[in-house]
């Protein structure tokens, strides 16, 4: 048994895969109070904290100690994941400010070495976007970039993951992934009349079928583009405008569960923004069943 602590935990999707991959989440953080009252809703049996993260490492290390030594066996594997907020390491975000960016990451890497030198956890993990600064931590801290559509997710996104796991391994879960047709047949749903094209609306600064310089656009017998939280839509090339993928098949790609529970009274809006900014319960499925393989 591997036992989670998810920091940043949005809405669930890291925890999610945990589960899948047979381990129990302990702990979920986040500041953002409707996402985790998401996931106590799908996650029940994970204590919630509500707070912002960062500030003193060596303070939250300590507490988080003290709540693993009275929540687990002495022993165990304990597994710390963290997701700190992207936008600012983000292409996609014109104003992002790297700085800003790198520093709840860098918080959760000190936080990560402390509980690991203290024996307190075993392995670790950090989900980020693909960013520069990211990559140049892999040599000193482990890690991978990820395209995410190799591994059977049915999307663009690409993630640097950064860690003490075995990405010896990963080439094991390679997968092909389901076209946005197929996601939308197994749904069972059509594109509005007209709408023949993806719009991913991101600033890819292409000529493409739709006609926008700055906007890519896909057919749908491909992968969708990375889920944001306003994109990718339905394209119409006639009408040259587009409308929103439903909340449903954003989160079928993101491989959520269609069990489950995104509250409708939370708004469409707010819940596209959650699952835009989780982590692919695929993905972190695949982290800790490498995690369990690591020799610590």
């Amino acid at each position: 048994m591997i036992y989670v602590i998810d920091l940043f935990c949005g809405c669930g999707g890291f925890s999610t895969g945990a589960v899948q991959a047979g381990a129990k989440i302990i702990l979920a953080v986040d500041k953002w109070k409707d996402a985790l009252d998401v996931h106590a809703l799908n996650h029940p049996e994970a204590e919630h904290i509500c707070t912002e993260l960062g500030g003193d490492a060596e303070e939250f290390a300590l507490s988080l100690e003290a709540f693993i030594q009275s929540n687990v066996p002495e022993g165990s594997h304990v597994h710390l994941h963290a997701s700190p907020p992207c936008q600012h390491l983000s292409k996609a975000n014109p104003m992002r400010d790297t700085g800003i960016g790198m520093s709840l990451v860098n918080w959760s890497i000190s936080l990560a070495e402390l509980l690991k030198a203290r024996g307190i956890i075993k392995t670790w993990s950090l989900e980020q976007v693909a960013a520069t600064p990211m990559k140049e931590l892999m040599p000193e801290h482990g890690g991978r970039v990820l395209k995410l559509d190799q591994f059977g997710v049915p999307q663009t996104r690409r993630r640097a993951i950064l860690g003490n796991i075995n990405f010896e391994a990963i080439s094991e879960y390679e997968e092909a992934p389901r076209t946005l047709q197929q996601l939308m047949d197994g749904l069972n749903i059509a594109a509005p009349e007209g709408f023949d094209l993806t719009h991913a609306g991101h600033g890819l600064k292409k000529r493409l079928p739709c006609g926008k310089e700055s906007y890519s656009c896909r057919q749908f017998d491909q992968t969708c583009s990375t889920i944001l939280s306003s994109h990718p839509s339905f394209y119409s090339t006639a009408q040259a405008r587009s409308t929103a993928f439903p909340l449903i098949l954003a989160a079928e790609a993101q491989v959520f569960p269609r069990s489950y529970i995104f509250p409708p009274e939370l708004g469409n809006k707010n819940l596209r923004l959650m699952v835009a900014n989780a982590v692919s319960p695929r993905l972190s499925k695949i982290l800790i069943e490498l995690a369990a393989r690591t020799v610590v």
